[in-house]
């Protein structure tokens, strides 16, 4: 029974996360600005959603997801 649950869990989560980047094609500049990356010069930005963040740029006509990740775990170990 505990697996079920789990597995429902993760299950929202991505469900919640595919919604939220989908929202991305209506509304392409609703994230915020991610200054860490802004010395890279292609305008990132970041959605949060529950405990995930999105971090994607905008190209042309084209929005460019180039990281998800738990906000929980230390930028440290993110091997990207």
């Amino acid at each position: 029974m505990a697996g079920n649950a789990s597995l429902e869990k993760a299950d929202k989560t991505i469900a919640e996360l595919l919604d939220k980047a989908d929202s991305l094609l209506e509304y392409p500049l609703r994230g915020i600005p991610e200054p860490a990356l802004a010395d890279l010069g292609k305008g990132y930005s970041s959605l949060i959603t529950g405990r995930y963040k999105i971090v994607y740029y905008v190209s042309g006509d084209e929005i460019r997801i180039t990281d998800l990740f738990d906000t929980k775990q230390h930028l440290s170990r993110m091997r990207g």
